[in-house]
């Protein structure tokens, strides 16, 4: 018997037995933004998160999860399919494009046996249903999911279900890792240092303040100003030959006229205070739902859709392609499967495929596979022989088990060594012979 027929027929049995008469349910939570360095589960020094370090001892956790995209548009069409950016082509603000019909979302798929589908979420230009990927959702609730003021809204529906007990997925998506960082006060008090002088606001009220004292036009929205407070001109300067390759680069003129040596240290204080209030409604949730019938048959996978950098080579915000930014956390917790931690390489992509082996469903036209074989023991090695993250203007990295390999078009590229370097800061680009990703890089371009 050959190895691959001995490996699916394992996988088939051990399948069978984790198999139960009745459907799962899922639910997928993406807490935008959320970079795994920032989480003491992957090693962060700060206490941001201490429910979510609790689910993740009670879950399957990845220590090496990708996303295969470095900002919310791409990254979540990837999540919904299972395919890859350049296949799936859901990658600008400014193309009218959709997603195409070839490729089901996870909705449509989980529709077609009558599960009840649903999504949480705040529209906004870069999560919107006119790019086809939330194809196959029947309701929606367009508020974020965490935010408390919204709370009853999403208690309202899972009390519903767990009434009906009709199998389903949810989709719960938050902004409030996000920029413009904007906390209460019991969270900056935690993390923020009192003697900073600088002018970036951190406190709501504060905040508030500001815009009554500038008597700033009400129809100003609240996070584009402050964002404006955040994020200077310099921060994507033309000096920096990489700020082309960051998104938005041009989008915030600036409004502190002067930099502050301080304001790094700030931006990531004011990002962990809002990691920090996030994990606390994630456990007023969870309170919530772990009380409900339907949550002892539910799959929960947490998530995000990108990290955050601060002054990273000179670049702040995301969709650049640094680990910062591309590592991201990945925890499910699955019925009757004992919590473990996997360190093989996965991605965003993984996700559609491992719901799919769950829930028993073929489905086909995928670019992840399943995780069900590493969560099971099945499979010990690595399962990606490279995976790769796609940024703005055609850049896009490689990551094998050794090297990490950035491609900038008419630009100098960059190569790490991921065992020796791990903090991506010596480039020996001119050190390594790049013609095999360099040949990669080019056959991936969308």
């Amino acid at each position: 018997m050959s190895k691959i027929v001995f490996t699916i027929l394992i996988l088939s049995l051990s399948f069978q037995s984790y198999s139960h008469a009745k459907k799962q349910n899922v639910i997928i939570i993406v807490i935008d933004t959320l970079a795994a360095n920032h989480l003491q589960s992957y090693g962060y020094y700060r206490k941001t998160a201490p429910y979510i370090n609790s689910f993740g001892k009670k879950s399957i956790l990845f220590k090496n999860a990708y996303t295969n995209a470095s900002y919310t548009l791409p990254s979540h069409a990837t999540l919904f399919t299972g395919v890859f950016p350049n296949l799936h082509n859901i990658t600008s603000l400014f193309k009218k494009n959709t997603l195409p019909k070839k490729y089901k979302t996870i909705f449509e798929i989980l529709k077609k046996k009558d599960y009840q589908t649903s999504a949480f979420f705040r529209e906004k230009k870069e999560l919107s249903r006119k790019f086809g990927f939330f194809r196959g959702v029947d309701y929606f609730s367009l508020y974020d999911a965490f935010d408390p003021a919204h709370s009853q809204r999403v208690k309202k529906w899972f009390n519903k279900q767990n009434h009906e007990q009709k199998s389903f997925i949810a989709f719960m998506h938050t902004n409030l890792v996000h920029t413009p960082y904007l906390s209460t006060n019991k969270e900056l008090q935690l993390f923020t240092n009192k003697n900073y002088k600088g002018q970036i606001i951190g406190d709501s009220e504060k905040f508030i303040e500001y815009l009554k004292k500038k008597e700033v036009q009400k129809k100003r929205k609240q996070d584009k100003i402050n964002e404006k407070l955040i994020y200077k001109n310099h921060f994507f300067s033309k000096n920096n030959p990489k700020s082309k390759y960051m998104h938005g680069k041009n989008i915030w003129k600036s409004m502190v006229k002067y930099y502050n040596p301080t304001d790094d240290q700030r931006l990531k204080n004011l990002y962990d205070a809002n990691i920090l209030f996030l994990d606390k409604q994630l456990e007023k949730f969870f309170t919530f739902f772990n009380k409900l019938e339907i949550s002892k048959n539910t799959i929960i996978i947490l998530t995000s859709d990108h990290g955050e950098t601060f002054n990273k080579n000179g670049l702040y915000y995301h969709a650049n392609l640094y680990k910062d930014v591309l590592h991201i956390p990945l925890m499910l917790k699955i019925p009757n499967l004992k919590p473990k931690i996997i360190k093989q390489d996965v991605q965003l992509a993984d996700i559609v495929p491992t719901i799919l082996t769950l829930l028993s469903i073929k489905d086909s036209k995928v670019s992840g596979v399943s995780l069900y074989p590493l969560i099971k023991n099945i499979k010990t090695e690595n399962i990606h022989q490279h995976i790769i993250s796609y940024s703005v203007n055609h850049s896009l990295s490689i990551l094998n088990q050794k090297y990490k390999f950035i491609y900038y078009p008419q630009q100098l590229n960059e190569t790490y060594n991921r065992i020796k370097d791990s903090k991506e800061e010596k480039n020996i680009t001119n050190k390594v012979n790049t013609n095999y990703f360099l040949q990669l890089a080019k056959k991936q371009l969308y």
